[in-house]
């Protein structure tokens, strides 16, 4: 009697390690840090008075996704919007919250699906396929359309304007958007089943498996292309022996987590820098520590100021007029005296003062230190913690920079204008050059290199497309089909065990694939596997006959089963028709994975802005002569197979 349970466990353990269900569906993805956003052109297709959404997420944290809309004078964040990945909080526009407590932080890949009818005001979550939980919210209020959605943050104004702390840190893919509710057969299938794009209904599909670039195709006929957000490359330049800079959105910053020391004493700091803004915002920050004032701030270029500490020094110059400027600016820990060129000629101390007065100007640090080591360095914001989503709301640049460079020395005015329109020799390095940001790298890399030769490298705060290479490594096909044939061979092994065990007075033939067989006249559907199997023998089978001639003799005659041996077949054949799932699903799970979409060719040229950021309507009248599908013949295929 304890030989069934038994024979079951060996069973699973056996068959359990093979499940397709166990590897990481989320091998290509995008990847977001906390500090990063996705965005879109306003969406004219969105619908209005009822929607489905589904996504595939593996987050620990943050806001997965807002859809914000225009109102009259005021904008509305969050008139659709998924925030608090570990406590999902579902906002319905005009202050309506749902929350539902559903946790989708737990670092495993999930199935999240949303649905809304605005007649009754029904909001429905799944998760992983199954319905969890549901809510009335703003019924009788239809969604509004030409909104703006952005991905991985909460947005305050268009495609900005976000919360502090609380952006996503996770991966997202295989985002859907439906024009109608879903049934819940339909959301199940699409938590394990990505669409065609082609189905009836369907506004959008984002797969987000481009795995480079800087924009996210929709694959569905609505063309709601999205964009990376996060410092971009432009071929609007300062020093025009550079190939491109780097365009900051007030939302965007770059990182550096020094690996050799700063200066702590005397320094230079140039660099090239465009802006219209007269808003004080932050070019250069130091972050040490959480709750530090031990600090350094270059900030505000309408009248550029530093910060140390609580002290700082205005140095009555204006970087923010439209057009390209280089600044250069000198401390001397001796004297306190800042010095600041614009263009290679001294502005600050203004020109006009004899430079026997200049102890007549504020000190900045006098005898002090600037931190040699901070944990970050941040251009385009301030930093307030070691990683994640910590940017300050409201102060971020917005303008172009080229050519960073810091030195641990003091550069003369001339040494400043030789150099200001031209790259640094960097075989050798320069000495006293401890960091060099050329900002001309590759558009579509996350990576800002430092030229100095001190490993100081610098990161946007882009999503990372996440990639096979980056994911836990996925079966090859053909080990694991080797495994299934192993498994077989395994399976009719104990087969045979247990029933001598049971009953050994009622042998069952077997045919030449080494399986045993009943229901030799003909097949039902329940038994199909162990026929298909007559017509497929076992590779390890026909290599030992191959090796090891054998005679052939005549099967004994079919004697029925008692009713324990009967159970323990149709288990077996259970079992076998889950191996056959294994060997077939597994390749249908990992095919559409495995597969790259490519970049629409029309909107991925990388050198215009425009053909990136405004859909061709050629594009969009293609797209609407494709064929449709209806999302139930999908799951009826799948069925079938």
């Amino acid at each position: 009697m304890y030989l069934f349970p038994l024979f079951l466990c060996i069973l699973l353990a056996v068959i359990l390690p093979y499940s397709f269900a166990d590897i990481d569906p989320g091998s290509i993805g995008l990847q977001f840090f906390g500090n990063e956003y996705v965005y879109s052109q306003k969406i004219k297709s969105f619908p209005t008075t009822e929607f489905s959404l589904t996504l595939r997420i593996k987050g620990n944290s943050g806001s997965i996704l807002s859809y914000g809309v225009q109102q009259s004078s005021q904008f509305d964040g969050s008139h659709f919007s998924l925030l608090s990945a570990n406590a999902l909080v579902i906002n319905r526009g005009q202050g309506q919250s749902w929350s539902t407590g559903v946790n989708f932080a737990d670092s495993n890949w999930h199935a999240l699906g949303v649905t809304w009818k605005m007649s009754t005001g029904e909001l429905k979550l799944y998760k992983d396929g199954l319905f969890v939980a549901s809510s009335i919210l703003s019924k009788g209020l239809p969604m509004s359309i030409n909104g703006f959605l952005n991905l991985g943050q909460e947005q305050n104004c268009a495609n900005g304007c976000f919360s502090s702390q609380k952006g996503f840190v996770g991966v997202l893919a295989d985002i859907t958007l439906w024009r109608r509710v879903l049934s819940p057969s339909q959301v199940q299938y699409l938590s394990t089943n990505s669409p065609s794009g082609d189905e009836t209904d369907l506004v959008s599909f984002w797969p987000l498996y481009e795995n480079n670039g800087l924009i996210a195709t929709d694959k569905a006929i609505g063309s709601n292309t999205l964009f990376i957000g996060g410092p971009s490359s432009s071929r609007d330049l300062g020093m025009t022996e550079s190939t491109s800079s780097i365009s900051l959105r007030k939302f965007d910053a770059i990182f550096v987590s020094p690996q050799k020391d700063l200066p702590s004493g005397d320094f230079t700091i140039e660099f090239w820098i465009k802006t219209t803004s007269m808003d004080d915002t932050i070019i250069l920050s130091y972050f040490l520590s959480a709750g530090s004032n031990t600090t350094f701030v270059i900030r505000n270029p309408a009248v550029l100021t530093l910060f140390r500490n609580n002290e700082r020094v205005r140095t009555d110059t204006s970087f923010a007029t439209g057009s390209w400027n280089h600044a250069a600016i000198t401390w001397s820990q001796q004297t306190g005296r800042v010095s600041v060129y614009k263009n290679g000629a001294l502005s600050y101390p203004p020109p006009w003062l004899p430079p026997a007065d200049y102890n007549l100007m504020p000190t900045f640090n006098l005898g002090g230190t600037i931190p040699t080591r901070p944990t970050r360095l941040v251009f385009g914001n301030a930093a307030q913690c070691v990683t994640g989503s910590c940017l300050i709301p409201g102060i971020g640049f917005d303008g172009m920079i080229q050519e960073f460079r810091m030195w641990n020395t003091i550069r003369t005015q001339q040494q400043i204008q030789d150099f200001k329109d031209r790259f640094l020799p960097t075989d050798p390095v320069p000495n006293n050059l401890v960091l060099y940001l050329k900002m001309n790298d590759d558009a579509n890399s996350n990576m800002i290199a430092d030229s100095s030769g001190s490993g100081n490298d610098g990161t946007k705060n882009l999503p990372m497309w996440k990639n096979t290479m980056l994911a836990p490594p996925i079966p090859n096909l053909n080990d694991v089909n080797e495994q299934i044939l192993n498994l077989r061979s395994q399976m009719s092994n104990i087969y045979d065990f247990v029933r001598d065990v049971l009953d050994p007075a009622a042998p069952i033939p077997k045919n030449e694939t080494g399986f045993n067989v009943q229901n030799q006249g003909g097949c039902d559907r329940r038994y199909k596997y162990m026929c298909t199997l007559k017509t497929q023998p076992n590779p390890s089978i026909l290599k030992s006959q191959t090796q090891t001639p054998t005679t052939t003799t005549t099967p004994t005659p079919t004697k029925t089963p008692t009713p324990k041996a009967q159970l323990l077949i149709q288990s077996l054949v259970e079992k076998s028709l889950e191996v056959q799932r294994t060997d077939s699903g597994l390749t249908q799970h990992l095919e559409p994975k495995l597969h790259v979409h490519k970049p629409n060719p029309i909107i991925s040229s990388p050198d215009s802005l425009f053909s990136k950021r405004h859909l061709s309507q050629h594009v969009i009248n293609l797209n609407n002569n494709r064929p449709r599908i209806e999302l139930d013949t999908l799951i009826q295929q799948k069925q079938q197979q």
